[in-house]
């Protein structure tokens, strides 16, 4: 349940609505509710690119969230944003803009990430987003690559690797089709697979792998490409692509998927 915009005329703060943290309203015109802060704690949302044409956080921009460092994007000359198409932007309600990507290894998003490491403490985090194949046979939406960590994901054959300190793990899912997907990679004490299609009521878990310790990424975040020297980049569409601090329960990546449906 997304709460209403406005009660009454009143701000609130910190507040909670039918169980649900609420970071802050506000009313007659002062401050729009921001709804990413839904179903998780703000404060665990590290970054969020919500794709959009225009108005607060155009184009690649992270939205400032429960760190309130702005780990803007940049559109590589073969990416835009189409208008509409998309998935549930949760500060308006409506369908929103997506990502669109051409399959040429210029097309992506590059996050800037200034070194941080994105994962929270304890080596947890947690990356979803919204993808869709448009067919053309290209197959990574999603990489990061720090030396000898990695994490990457092929669409083509429904999988994630990952590298860290200790070892690899590889997660295994179905071959997606050519609808709107809601990918979830959940990393702490054990790592777990997602992959939901458009029109499933219910996240469906796809694979388990022990952790694999320490992955640190600090280096730039791809989305629409594994890395600055692939050969695969995807052609295709990504929307609200989030990574939080720490590892997410089933409840809670369920209640992303139900708020944010195509």
């Amino acid at each position: 349940m997304i709460p209403p915009t406005s009660i009454d005329g009143t701000d609130i703060t910190g507040a909670t609505i039918d169980g649900t943290d609420v970071q802050e309203i506000t009313v007659d015109g002062d401050v729009v509710f921001s709804a990413e802060q839904l179903p998780v704690a703000y404060s665990n949302l590290v970054a969020w690119y919500p794709a959009r044409n225009s108005g607060a956080d155009a184009t690649a921009g992270d939205t400032n969230s429960g760190d309130s460092t702005d780990y803007g994007g940049t559109l590589g000359s073969g990416a835009s944003i189409v208008s509409g198409g998309g998935v549930t932007d949760l500060d308006t309600g409506a369908n929103s803009d997506a990502f669109d990507f051409d399959g040429s290894n210029d097309a992506e998003v590059v996050t800037n990430t200034g070194g941080v490491n994105l994962f929270g403490a304890d080596d947890e985090g947690c990356f979803t987003f919204w993808v869709k194949d448009d067919g053309g046979g290209n197959p990574h939406p999603f990489g990061n690559f720090d030396d000898d960590d990695f994490i990457y994901y092929d669409l083509e054959d429904g999988d994630f690797s990952i590298n860290g300190s200790s070892g690899m793990a590889s997660l295994s899912g179905p071959t997606l089709g050519l609808n709107w997907y809601f990918i979830v990679l959940n990393y702490g004490s054990t790592v777990e697979y997602y992959s939901t299609e458009e029109g499933e009521s219910s996240i469906n878990l796809r694979d388990t792998d022990s952790n694999v310790g320490s992955v640190f990424l600090d280096n730039d975040i791809y989305f629409g490409d594994i890395g600055p020297s692939s050969n695969l980049p995807l052609d295709g569409k990504m929307d609200d692509i989030r990574i939080y601090n720490r590892s997410l329960s089933q409840s809670e990546l369920q209640g992303i998927f139900d708020n944010t449906t195509p």
